[in-house]
């Protein structure tokens, strides 16, 4: 690879999924959201091959209740998965309760 040429991030994941068969049409792949620019980066990245492999991708994010504005990244991550009708499960540490689902359900994808 020459200096001005970038990998291809999607043709990793196609190559590496091809090469190992990590992934059939039709199965589910939880991929966990901090809210962050490295996992969002992942969750486009996963949403395209998703596409193109018939997958169905689980949003999860887990609010560790650190920050005062913690709050703010699980509704970030909500309102992603909701504008690319993706199906989130949002949690909190501490928490006793289920997880909110948010966005389309299953049958909506």
């Amino acid at each position: 690879m020459t200096q001005n040429q970038r990998p291809d991030l999607l043709d990793a994941v196609r190559r590496a999924d091809a090469e190992h068969g990590l992934l059939r049409q039709g199965d589910a792949v939880l991929v966990a959201v901090s809210g962050g620019p490295d996992s969002v980066a992942l969750l486009d990245l996963m949403r395209r091959y998703a596409d193109e492999r018939g997958l169905s991708l689980v949003v999860a994010h887990l609010d560790h209740t650190l920050r005062a504005t913690s709050a703010d990244d699980a509704a970030f991550v909500a309102g992603l998965a909701g504008r690319w009708s993706l199906l989130c499960r949002l949690g909190a540490a501490g928490s006793t309760r289920r997880p909110r689902t948010s966005a389309p359900t299953w049958s909506a994808r």
